[in-house]
């Protein structure tokens, strides 16, 4: 099945664009906190990245997906701060 009814059509019949540059900063970003042994910053370095892209650098794809409505970018971004916060309050904690 590959109509946009379901989540893999979906992301099969629509393109998302991310520059090289960043890809390559990305990788290089989390490759440094690798072998420093930072898995903390690392995760929190691929979350920046891929909140970065998919709220931020796609933002006009994404609102013409939902109709113009701004209530799916709303949620998103609430979802983004949860799980930004979770991270934040987790990594204070001393196991």
């Amino acid at each position: 099945m590959n109509d946009d009814s379901t989540f893999i059509g979906f992301l099969m019949n629509h393109n998302f664009t991310v520059t090289l540059g960043q890809i390559i900063m990305f990788f290089i970003a989390n490759s440094l906190c690798l072998l420093m042994g930072r898995f903390r910053l690392g995760l929190l370095l691929s979350y920046t990245f891929v909140f970065y892209w998919g709220f931020i650098y796609n933002r006009e794809y994404l609102l013409g997906i939902l109709g113009g409505t701004e209530w799916g970018l709303i949620l998103y971004m609430f979802c983004g701060v949860v799980i930004l916060f979770t991270f934040l309050v987790a990594s204070f904690r001393r196991e």
